[in-house]
Order: C-alpha cells, then sequence, then structure tokens
C-alpha cells in the first residue's frame, strides 16, 4: 500500500483517495517534497515511484513499478492491488481459503483489496515494461479490509425517499456483498424487514445454456428462476417486493446481448443493487430506467459517474466535503486573506519555485472554484513549470510526475462538470 496508490503531497497536506489517504495513515507512512514515500518513524524503508499504471474502472485494478530500499538493500518491485476476483487470476498461486476469507469480510459490509507484488531483474528499465507484463505472475502480500459505515442520517434520507414513493437502487463498483449488506441494512426492498429476513437477498446467476437467470440467495440455494423469453415480470416485481435483488456487471453484459432492450428496461426496473459495474453500465441502467418514462435521479461522486449524471433526468455531484463550524469558517476565511494578501507581495518579487508539473486544487478551491477556473489554474501551472524548467538537462527538467502515468490522469471534480446540481457536504443534516 506504501508505494500503489494515486496520493500525492501538496502543500504539506495529503490529496487523493479517502480510502486510500485512510490506509496510509494507519500503516504510518509519509511522503516528503520529492515524491519519496517513506515509512516512519525512522524512514528505514523508502519508496521511490518510476511508472504508474493508474486504475482502469475496466481492469479494476491499479499497480506501480517502484525502487524499494531497505536499508543498504535496493530492488524494483511490480506493486499492484485491486478486486479480488481479479487480482486471483493474476497470480502464481492463489492462496488456500483466498475467496472464504473475502467472501467472509464483504458479507458482512467490508471493502476489500487483494495486494500483490513480484520483483523485477536488475537493470531492466521500468518504462519499458509494459502494463500486461507488468501485472502477471505475481504473489500474493494480503488483503486490506476496509469498514465503511455508512453515514448516520443516510438511513433517514433514504427512508424519506421511499416513503414518497420513489424507487431506490445501489449502482456501484464495488463487490456485490457489500452492496447487497448495505441494501439491506437501508431496507430499500419495499416489504424487507432486516430483522426477520436478513438473508433476504438474492442475486442474479445466469444460465446461458438454458438462457435463464436463477435467483439464489447467500447459501447458492436457488430462489427462483426467470426465462430469457416470456420473462414473468409480475412475479419478479412480487418478488422485489420481498427479496433484495442483485445484478452484477457480468450478468449484466449477458443480458444486454441476449434480451430485447423493452424486457432489459423491466428487469432492470425491479433490481435494487448493481454491482461491479463499469461507467457505461451505470449509464446504461440510467438509460433504460428512463426508456419506461420514469424520471431519475442520480447521486456520484467521481469520473465513473458521469455518464449516468448525464443521463439522469436529475444528476447530483457529490463532493463529501465537511461541515465546518461557523467560528472555524470565519477564521478560515481570515487565514486565507492573510495567505492571499502575503501571496500577492511575494508574487511581485519572484515567482514560487514549482517542484512539480502537476496542480492539485485545495479543498477550499475545490469548493469555491468552477471546474472551468481550476482548469484554468492547472494550466497555469503547468506552463509556469515548463517556463522554469526549459533548457534543464532532460528538457523539461524534471518530469517525474509526468512520465510515470501510463495514461491520462483524471482531474478531479468532472462528476461536477456533468450534473447540473452539486452537493458539497458530507452530510444532509
Amino acid at each position: 500500500m506504501g508505494g500503489c496508490h494515486s496520493l500525492a503531497q501538496i502543500n504539506e497536506k495529503l490529496i487523493g483517495d479517502p480510502l486510500e489517504k485512510s490506509a496510509f495513515g494507519a500503516i504510518k507512512w509519509e511522503i516528503d517534497p520529492n515524491s519519496t514515500i517513506y515509512q516512519v518513524p525512522g524512514g528505514r524503508v523508502r519508496i521511490t515511484t518510476q511508472k504508474k499504471f493508474l486504475f482502469d474502472s475496466t481492469l479494476k485494478r491499479m499497480s506501480t513499478i517502484s525502487i524499494v530500499k531497505e536499508g543498504k538493500k535496493s530492488r524494483t518491485k511490480i506493486l499492484c492491488k485491486g478486486a479480488p476476483e481479479v487480482i486471483d487470476k493474476l497470480l502464481i498461486t492463489i492462496p488456500d481459503k483466498y475467496d472464504e476469507y473475502c467472501n467472509y469480510y464483504v458479507k458482512h459490509g467490508y471493502r476489500v483489496i487483494a495486494m500483490a507484488h513480484k520483483t523485477i531483474p536488475d537493470g531492466m528499465n521500468p518504462h519499458n515494461i509494459s502494463r500486461e507484463n507488468a501485472e502477471k505472475n505475481l504473489e500474493f502480500a494480503g488483503f486490506l479490509i476496509f469498514q465503511c459505515p455508512m453515514k448516520e442520517d443516510t438511513k433517514k434520507y433514504i427512508t424519506k425517499i421511499m416513503d414518497a414513493n420513489c424507487k431506490v437502487k445501489v449502482i456501484t463498483g464495488d463487490n456485490i456483498l457489500t452492496a447487497a449488506f448495505v441494501a439491506s441494512k437501508l431496507k430499500i426492498a419495499e416489504n424487507y424487514n432486516e430483522e426477520e429476513n436478513s438473508e433476504c437477498v438474492a442475486f442474479a446467476k445466469i444460465d446461458e445454456e438454458k438462457k435463464c437467470i436463477n435467483w439464489t440467495d447467500y447459501d447458492e440455494n436457488l430462489v427462483s428462476t426467470s426465462h430469457f423469453k416470456h420473462m414473468n415480470f409480475i412475479a419478479i416485481e412480487k418478488m422485489s417486493k420481498n427479496y433484495i435483488l442483485c445484478l452484477g456487471g457480468k450478468e449484466l453484459d449477458i443480458l444486454q446481448s441476449t434480451m430485447e432492450i423493452g424486457d432489459i428496461s423491466k428487469l432492470i426496473y425491479n433490481i435494487h443493487v448493481f454491482a461491479r459495474t463499469s461507467p457505461n453500465q451505470k449509464d446504461y441502467i440510467v438509460r433504460m430506467i428512463n426508456k419506461l418514462g420514469k424520471y431519475t435521479a442520480m447521486c456520484g461522486d467521481g469520473t465513473n459517474d458521469v455518464g449516468s449524471l448525464k443521463s439522469a433526468t436529475i444528476g447530483i455531484a457529490v463532493l463529501n466535503g465537511q461541515l465546518k463550524k461557523k467560528e472555524e469558517d470565519k477564521e478560515e476565511d481570515k487565514k486565507e486573506e492573510n495567505k492571499g494578501e502575503v501571496a500577492k507581495e511575494e508574487e511581485k518579487k519572484e515567482e514560487p519555485k514549482l517542484k512539480s508539473a502537476i496542480y492539485w486544487p485545495t479543498a477550499q478551491e475545490y469548493q469555491s472554484m468552477t471546474m472551468a477556473e481550476i482548469r484554468k489554474k492547472q494550466q497555469e501551472h503547468m506552463q509556469l513549470y515548463m517556463k522554469q524548467n526549459k533548457g534543464k538537462k532532460g528538457g523539461m527538467g524534471n518530469m517525474n510526475d509526468m512520465m510515470m502515468m501510463d495514461s491520462t490522469m483524471t482531474e478531479l471534480g468532472d462528476a461536477c462538470i456533468a450534473a447540473p446540481f452539486t452537493y458539497k457536504f458530507s452530510s444532509m443534516s
């Protein structure tokens, strides 16, 4: 985890994915101004990232090629993390009870990420290693397990939405068992009773030979069967009132290629949980519900939600900011004003020396500025960096931040571009 992440240290603050930040802090690692990662206290183990293969929602994993120094020893390693059902296919050997342990935690609502690694021979140029060759023949390193409790008021507001005769659906890239756990806690099936029906969740299993969906419970017991042709939507609707119906991304792909659009729209309308879905599938699900003449509201917080936010009748980007007390707000504003005045004076004297080509907005900028303003600031930052490093050895100077990226860097706030509405706080209270 110390060397396989997308975090950055900006103005002495760790910026990036909240889960990665949480894990990074828990294992007590830090990043210095030169982007070297080290373990505290002591800094005995130090990691320098040479190349990154960024997280891909289709591949469901990310990896880095990093130099790992431990004392006087130095090795170049491939560090990889991702969905357990994806990582196991990249391993030389799958450990005993791999699935058993993974399923135990996801069934109880935890987010589970599998980690793997391998050492590459000395002398190999990391920039010549392709993603395909990097992410194979790996050794299992363990599971990273996150507890992600729901916000205190989530259940209350979901209940209010359902009381208004609106259907609630969970559309996520997470594991289907984790999503089912959350849905059961929210009781999003009409007649669902958590105490009496704690196991009333049905998962769609596709039988391509018989061309049907077998709905099974947690223990793989058959609950019901729905045939592709002449599908009994009255029976499915009845089942959806008593069971939380769950469909995975792979199963959705099969249904898209075998069922009529009108039928799949009706089926999707009755399903509660869509898991391991790609960005295109999220968009497809919303559009299929729209085809039935329904009005849809979609909440999303990232790039993967852009398509579905655009397709929804109402798209709401959620920034997951934090509410502050009024006194803290005033004090923070004064500090920012003072910083701004000092910065203006310093700017007149000398341009600030930039250490990175990439500019990450602060949390306050992210909430107060539009995406157009943020992008303009990013472009100005890049131009200044290029100006300062022009003519230096290597053309543009130290461009590690850019060279290590194997694909286009996703900008923060893409969800805001797609959605006409943006909510900037972490709670409705």
